[in-house]
């Protein structure tokens, strides 16, 4: 999936819904690898704070999930203790501006 990787990846919601939801979505055999990653020490992922809300939202009112999948998501975002940035502004002076890898 992922051969060479990065000290760390800033994901948006649409990453880590993926995570959670089932059915064929596209590339989500890549975003478990990034989540592989993080879990394994060899990077780390930065969210801003509206993604967890984000991805909540999602789970919410995706017609193939139910109030279980939204607890089970929340139960495992919190134990992937994913470093939360306050503002979008702090996101982007995580990136270096030639390669848009985070620091």
């Amino acid at each position: 999936m992922i051969t060479a990787h990065h000290a760390g990846y800033v994901l948006d919601a649409s990453v880590i819904v993926k995570w959670f939801l089932h059915q064929q979505e596209s590339d989500r055999d890549r975003a478990l690898a990034l989540r592989a990653l993080h879990i394994s020490g060899k990077s780390k992922i930065f969210i801003s704070r509206l993604t967890l809300l984000e991805v909540l939202n999602a789970i919410r009112f995706n017609p193939n999930a139910d109030e279980a999948t939204g607890q089970a998501a929340l139960e495992a975002l919190e134990d992937l203790h994913l470093e939360t940035i306050p503002g979008d502004a702090d996101l982007c002076a995580k990136r270096t501006p030639s390669h848009g890898r985070t620091r």
